[in-house]
């Protein structure tokens, strides 16, 4: 397949190799599909900006919609740095109560923008964030979003090289070995269990509905971090599903906001809240330690919450 497409890479969209994941799609003894030769053929190749936001310290650049997060973590590092949490509140207790809140806009706010009028800007606005962050700590009210938490599959590499170019690049196929449909030597992906599960709720119709046409929301966050003339301080990116964007967050907030080692940071446990629920890294994190945290409401679960952090760092980082 590859050589196939290395020769011309429009075999994939309306050769031999289209011919083939059509038909393995129509003739799958799981759940049939209804793909043709004319979604391959029609199907265009999308090129976004990078979603750049500069913070105190640092540019943050990272993905722009339908990967849902750019938005977020540029959110919850906005947040980390001006909100003025209470002087009791340690790293982990401000990171739970952010990584809640930026998990409630996806699920109420973000979709892909070819389809929904998503602002942007007006999600990035820091008197906007601050006040709805506020509210959200004092009234506790968001939409539970009943999705499964799918926190496996993706692959993340990061790449620089000798001429100072940087890669940050995060590949789903959405599970571990996607929709189980194997056709030339590659799997065909599941991502469109990454819509929402419901068309409406409770406030109308649901932004990140399926759609012909439409891209399903994703979690990846492959991140670059420049210092503020715009040279190379870091990458990152992970797999780990919707909790991608908290091992993410977790990471650029030891790495520069505590100074933290890179290898030291990925090693401290991954932890993450969504719904009233704490994930904690099972056999690393203390149970108790987030007990004292919670709310009397909030779940604690130990997972396997295991991240495959790929980061480079440049040496004498300095901003």
């Amino acid at each position: 397949a590859l050589k196939l497409i290395s020769q011309n890479y429009r075999d994939f969209y309306e050769g031999e190799i289209a011919k083939n994941i059509v038909k393995k799609v129509r003739n799958s003894n799981i759940n049939p599909g209804k793909l043709d030769m004319e979604d391959m053929k029609s199907y265009q190749i999308t090129k976004s900006k990078a979603l750049c936001k500069e913070l105190t310290k640092i540019i943050f650049c990272g993905p722009n919609l339908p990967s849902s997060g750019g938005i977020l973590l540029a959110q919850a590092l906005i947040i980390y740095e001006n909100y003025s949490f209470r002087k009791t509140y340690n790293k982990k207790q401000k990171l739970l109560n952010i990584m809640e809140f930026i998990y409630n806009e996806r699920s109420s706010l973000l979709a892909d923008s070819n389809f929904e009028k998503i602002d942007v800007d007006g999600l990035l606005n820091k008197d906007y964030l601050i006040k709805k962050f506020d509210l959200f700590l004092k009234q506790k009210s968001f939409s539970l979003n009943k999705a499964k938490n799918n926190f496996n599959s993706t692959s993340h590499f990061s790449i620089l090289d000798k001429y100072g170019n940087v890669i940050s690049m995060t590949s789903s196929i959405e599970n571990a070995f996607g929709s189980r449909l194997f056709i030339n030597g590659f799997l065909l992906n599941n991502q469109l269990t990454d819509f929402s599960f419901k068309v409406k709720d409770s406030s109308g119709l649901v932004k990140n509905r399926p759609e012909g046409g439409k891209k399903p929301l994703s979690s990846m966050s492959p991140v670059i971090i420049l210092d503020k003339e715009k040279n190379f301080i870091f990458s990152i990116g992970s797999p780990g599903g919707i909790a991608i964007i908290a091992y993410v967050l977790r990471n650029i907030i030891d790495i520069i906001y505590e100074d933290l080692d890179p290898l030291e940071s990925v090693k401290s446990g991954n932890y993450l809240k969504k719904n009233k629920k704490i994930y904690i890294e099972k056999n690393i994190l203390n149970k108790k330690e987030f007990l004292e945290l919670s709310n009397e409401k909030d779940k604690i679960l130990e997972i396997p919450l295991t991240s495959g952090l790929g980061i480079i760092m440049r040496e004498n980082k300095a901003y």
